[in-house]
């Protein structure tokens, strides 16, 4: 009985638990995540995330931004509602809640009028075709500290 108990624990300990990682509302393959991995350095636990690959502002599906990476690290469609259902202030395309505004006012040290902004890599947006505002985005920066609203 114990060589059994063994048996079945060995068995148990060396099937591996498969990651659900959804960026975008899109299910990641095991190869897909394996790559992202291997550029960030670091593991990416099983959840919900929104990604937008033209600023590498990342965080958890129905919540704000919770930190910056690598741009264009993956090509998916960002949807609108993918963080916040209300609001009348986009970033790239992405509604943004009310804490990320707010942190975003307190960066820039100015207020942001509702409206539709672009934010790049490089840290340069603004709304259209101004530039408003230029700040260092530091790459693998993993919290804004940021709760949601």
């Amino acid at each position: 009985m114990a060589k059994l108990f063994f048996f079945f624990m060995f068995i148990f300990t060396q099937v591996s638990v498969a990651k659900e990682v959804i960026i975008n509302n899109q299910v990641l393959s095991d190869s897909e995540i394996d790559a992202i991995e291997m550029q960030l350095g670091y593991d990416i636990q099983s959840g919900r995330y929104w990604y937008d690959s033209k600023s590498g502002l990342w965080g958890e599906q129905n919540r704000g931004a919770s930190g910056v990476i690598a741009a264009e690290l993956i090509s998916t469609c960002l949807p609108e509602d993918i963080s916040c259902l209300e609001g009348d202030t986009w970033l790239n395309g992405r509604r943004l809640p009310a804490s990320e505004l707010s942190y975003y006012q307190r960066h820039f040290n100015f207020p942001i009028a509702s409206g539709k902004y672009w934010l790049d890599k490089n840290g340069r947006g603004g709304q259209a075709d101004k530039v408003l505002f230029c700040f260092k985005l530091n790459e693998n920066e993993r919290g804004f500290n940021l709760k949601s609203a």
